[in-house]
């Protein structure tokens, strides 16, 4: 298994009113200790639905944070195949590299979680964070690949390098 080195120091728990894309930079930004960006208020300032200014999928955030942060360069891959989407993965987090997955729900639409593990069974993903903690799931990648191939949505990752 490969783990992120201090994925258990991050917890960014989404606040009600804001998206999971904004939750998920934020997350990344915190992984990568990013100066100079204002993390008391990024999920409301870059929640483009919450804000009447579009809607909350990878680029339009991204570019909108780019905008305003130009030292945070958030890069988004759209994958054909789940396999692919999870060979990708295990690259970025075997070069401890935070990155966030869209992940297809069986009821429609998707989640943005970040990943913190991975090995050839199972993804290791934080499903949501609160005060207390973060609340850990495992996810079986057979799982995900069905999901990213068989569901409409879930077919992208958003990474930040060092």
């Amino acid at each position: 298994m490969v783990e992120l080195s201090h994925w258990q120091e991050i917890i960014v728990p989404q606040r009600h009113e804001t998206g999971c894309v904004p939750t998920g930079y934020e997350w990344m930004i915190r992984y990568s200790k990013i100066e100079g960006v204002n993390l008391n208020t990024f999920q409301e300032d870059f929640d483009l639905q919450l804000r009447g200014e579009g809607d909350n999928s990878f680029v339009p955030v991204a570019e909108k944070v780019k905008v305003t942060y130009p030292q945070v360069d958030i890069k988004i891959r759209n994958f054909v195949k789940g396999k692919d989407k999870i060979a990708f993965i295990k690259r970025l987090i075997q070069n401890d590299t935070p990155c966030v997955m869209s992940l297809a729900k069986p009821t429609g639409g998707w989640h943005i979680v970040p990943v913190v593990s991975i090995d050839d069974k199972r993804v290791k993903i934080i499903w949501v964070a609160n005060e207390f903690g973060n609340q850990v799931l495992d996810y079986p990648i057979a799982e995900i690949i069905s999901r990213h191939d068989n569901y409409r949505g879930g077919k992208d990752i958003a990474w930040m390098e060092k």
